[in-house]
């Protein structure tokens, strides 16, 4: 319904709340038989070091490993490690969990509503010709450029755990429209000059996501460490994701058109209208991975594990990308054998 003039003072306080637009992307994750977790709090430091170098079991003049290699030294080596003086808590509005024939996905969902002041998200294509979401995906196989943290086994298990950022380059559903930043943009003039803009609404919504996600994975490893799981599981799939009821456009801009004394645009700009996007960013300075190598990769593999990745969807992008996933690799063994 378009009017709310119909509906409740208590329903139209709802509307603005974002609950309603959480409980759809639950309700789509559930018809898609989807494990479901909600408002799942986390806690994440950045790393100052590599905590598979912890005197606990690292000899460090010698370089050799201590025969004290159990899971409550990776976890007390982990926390000694991180910087706890920038620790924070946050929370994600809905986990999805689901296993595939190959991998099993964790898709991290931030729900942002739509603002009213601030309807309207404008992103601006990227310069760097770009067609695959980069995945983080955690595994016992380094099948990544970059890996970005490394746990070894320990006395119960000897396998490696790998955090990587992969290419999957026939997976249609991590193909997207690249943008570097985007701006929320008001839909009513506030002073009756003009329209308001706020680049922070957007940064706000893809920070948190990130944030969380770098929470859950770091947690899920320790989780995975404690609990007498077999290292060797299927390779998991992190997938940060915001999914918006504002209005996502893309801002195709003439470069002929700008102003060199003011940069302002003379021409009217194309906006094409979108329901999803990869939207590139920086990571918060709590977003941290140990990664010893870090200083011998080349500048893109530095970029690419510096910068998170994260799918911004509208709530019919939402449903798209689901269908998308379903009809690829994301397919139960027993559906084939039907």
């Amino acid at each position: 319904m378009e009017d709310d003039e119909e509906l409740s003072d208590i329903t139209c306080a709802l509307n603005q709340s974002g609950a309603f637009l959480q409980i759809h992307v639950m309700e789509e994750l559930k018809k898609k038989q989807w494990k479901l977790d909600t408002e799942h709090t986390v806690e994440l430091a950045p790393f100052i070091k590599d905590p598979m170098r912890n005197k606990r079991f690292f000899h460090e003049e010698e370089g050799w490993f201590k025969p004290s290699l159990t899971p409550r030294n990776i976890i007390m080596a982990t926390h000694e490690s991180q910087n706890k003086l920038e620790l924070e808590e946050t929370s994600i509005d809905v986990i999805g969990e689901k296993e595939g024939r190959d991998y099993k996905f964790k898709l991290c969902i931030e729900c942002k509503k739509l603002d009213p002041d601030y309807s309207d998200w404008i992103f601006f294509p990227s310069y760097i010709s770009k067609q695959q979401m980069n995945l983080i995906t955690k595994s016992q196989k380094n099948i990544g450029f970059v890996n970005l943290l490394k746990i070894l086994g320990t006395t119960r298990y000897s396998d490696e755990i790998n955090l990587n950022l992969t290419h999957f380059k026939n997976w249609e559903a991590f193909k997207h429209i690249f943008s570097n930043f985007g701006i929320a943009i008001s839909n009513k003039k506030f002073d009756k000059k003009g329209f308001q803009s706020r680049k922070t609404k957007v940064d706000e919504a893809t920070r948190q996501i990130i944030k969380g996600t770098y929470g859950y994975i770091v947690e899920s490893i320790l989780t995975q460490v404690t609990n007498e799981e077999l290292y060797g599981q299927k390779p998991e799939i992190y997938v940060p994701i915001v999914v918006t009821s504002a209005n996502l456009k893309i801002c195709h801009v003439d470069p002929k058109t700008i102003n060199s004394e003011k940069g302002h645009l003379i021409e009217e700009p194309k906006y094409e209208n979108v329901d999803s996007i990869v939207c590139e960013c920086g990571s918060p300075k709590s977003v941290r991975f140990p990664k010893p190598q870090f200083m011998g990769l080349r500048v893109e593999h530095k970029k690419s594990s510096s910068n998170w990745e994260v799918l911004i969807m509208s709530p019919k992008g939402f449903v798209q990308f689901l269908e998308k996933l379903e009809s690829t690799e994301l397919v139960y063994d027993e559906w084939l054998e039907k």
